[in-house]
C-alpha cells in the first residue's frame, strides 16, 4: 500500500510541475506579445516583423494580440 501511495504522490507532483511550467510559458509568451504590440504602436516594428519574431503567421499574431 505504501508503494502505491508513493507512486500517487510522485504522479501528483509531476502533474503540478507540468501545470506550473505551462503557466509560466503562457505568461512569458503573453509578455512577449504585449511587448511586440507596444513596439508596433510606437512604429518600431511592423505587424509582419512582430509576427515573425513571435514565430506566428500574421493571422495567428493578430488573433493572439486581440485576445490580450
Amino acid at each position: 500500500i505504501i508503494i502505491f501511495m508513493n507512486e500517487g504522490v510522485t504522479d501528483m507532483c509531476n502533474l503540478s510541475s507540468g501545470i506550473e511550467a505551462r503557466g509560466e510559458a503562457r505568461g512569458k509568451k503573453k509578455g512577449i506579445l504585449k511587448t511586440l504590440a507596444s513596439l508596433i504602436k510606437k512604429g518600431r516594428l511592423t505587424v509582419e516583423e512582430a509576427a515573425e519574431e513571435a514565430g506566428m503567421s500574421i493571422a495567428e499574431f493578430n488573433k493572439a494580440i486581440a485576445a490580450l
